[in-house]
């Protein structure tokens, strides 16, 4: 894994490489021993892209409109659409400070952007699935061009072993996407854009794309969530015109961490809008909180621990809390109910994320955010040790909060439970997802 990790950097950095090879996913490795943008249903992937050309057109307006800094983010699910899981009231907060906004919106979900787009904020744009059939037809011709390249040519020689015909099909997707970015960006001439970054193919082309502007927009790339142990996408350096200007983090704990490892790009600590003031509550209804992640492998196993744990301990009340990615796939939402039926003290959360904190002893995680967030209500983080995971705390994590088995959570639930957490826990609740630092992207503008 290591070995395809270095090749795929080198032919990166190689003079082989170019705006189209940047466009297939599978070359960024965004995590050393599992990569989330590996396609390992090519043909079924294939299928539901199929589908997006039923969806609408973007539509643009035709007058030039000026605006400071251009926001990326994305719809995960429909629940809570107007809630920005990603960057929250920041918009408003800039707003404020008399910053011209444009939220610019990639549509994770499987539902046609005609119906998502009258539900959202007016100024915001929902980027479509497909373009119109010209560009479409134009993106293809790329596509089919640069098989005939991957065939023929020496120019994939380094990589082809690690790479096949399926793998070259995001380049339509990132090709399409940058096209509708490109034309926004024309339209609204910001100074600024702020997107989620981990290391992605479309991140590196939309540096890219800011970089070759007339009047260049500087790129500022936003580490959102936990930085886990694996990540390394965040913290690869390729060409110059693919790195972005800064990386902003959630906080000071992030800000240290991505400080020592970078050098290609100015770091600043932005805030998050998982900043919660901290909480005084007493009473908790729920025993263990389990946060479910995207990965399906992980999930279930997460699940059938709960699920047997909870067969043995029926004293103990189990809330299962889907990652919101997860909520709007209603087949696998059923799958994981019919599991869990069979126990009364084990159930899916229905509820706000605010509420089941709140209402939480203690988390079970293994790679969610919520181990940090739950902090700021008092909700002791349970680590469930298992393959190919490893914790996002650091070495001093609590050995007794790491879970092996079903004695080792047993112990921990039936423990007398401190009523403040302790100051390691404190630290990071103070110091990973910190308030919004307006001021810092104001100072921005000015420079």
């Amino acid at each position: 894994m290591k070995n395809k990790i270095k090749i795929f950097k080198n032919f990166l950095l190689s003079k082989n490489s170019d705006f189209i090879s940047y466009s297939i996913s599978k070359v960024h490795s965004t995590y050393s021993d599992y990569q989330k943008n590996e396609n390992f249903y090519p043909m079924l992937t294939f299928l539901k892209k199929f589908f997006y050309f039923f969806d609408d057109n973007n539509s643009y307006p035709q007058k030039k409109k000026k605006t400071d800094i251009v926001i990326i983010s994305n719809i995960v699910s429909l629940k809570n659409i107007k809630d920005d899981i990603y960057f929250g009231n920041l918009d408003k907060l800039l707003k404020k400070e008399r910053i011209k906004v444009l939220t610019i919106l990639r549509n994770h979900t499987s539902i046609r952007s005609k119906k998502i787009k009258s539900l959202l904020k007016k100024d915001s744009i929902l980027l479509s699935k497909r373009l119109n059939y010209l560009n479409e037809i134009l993106i293809l011709f790329n596509f089919l061009k640069e098989i005939f390249i991957f065939i023929f040519s020496k120019k994939y020689f380094p990589v082809k072993k690690y790479l096949n015909y399926f793998d070259l099909l995001s380049i339509i997707s990132n090709l399409r996407l940058i096209h509708q970015l490109d034309e926004i960006l024309d339209i609204y001439k910001p100074k600024f854009v702020l997107f989620t970054y981990e290391g992605h193919a479309w991140e590196r082309l939309l540096v890219f794309l800011c970089n070759k502007k007339n009047i260049k927009i500087k790129s500022i790339a936003y580490q959102f969530s936990t930085i886990k142990k694996n990540q390394i996408g965040l913290f690869t350096k390729l060409k110059e015109n693919y790195s972005p200007d800064y990386i902003a983090t959630t906080g000071n704990i992030p800000f240290k961490i991505i400080k020592k490892k970078i050098n290609f790009s100015k770091i600043i600590k932005l805030g998050s809008s998982k900043f919660v003031k901290i909480k005084k509550i007493t009473k908790k209804k729920i025993d263990l909180l389990v946060a479910l992640e995207t990965d399906q492998k992980k999930l279930f196993e997460v699940i059938n621990f709960c699920k047997n744990f909870a067969k043995k301990n029926s004293n103990f009340s189990i809330v299962l809390r889907p990652h919101p990615i997860i909520t709007s796939k209603a087949r696998l939402i059923d799958k994981i109910k019919n599991i869990t039926i069979e126990n009364q003290n084990i159930k899916i959360s229905n509820n706000s994320l605010k509420t089941d904190l709140q209402n939480s002893k203690f988390l079970f995680y293994t790679e969610s955010v919520l181990c940090i967030t739950g902090l700021s209500y008092n909700v002791e983080p349970l680590f469930f040790k298992t393959k190919n995971v490893q914790n996002i705390f650091d070495l001093k994590f609590p050995k007794n909060n790491i879970i092996k088995n079903y004695s080792d959570l047993k112990k921990k639930l039936t423990s007398k439970r401190n009523k403040k957490l302790s100051s390691y826990f404190v630290n990071y609740r103070k110091n990973y997802f910190e308030k919004y630092e307006i001021k810092k992207l104001k100072s921005l503008f000015r420079n």
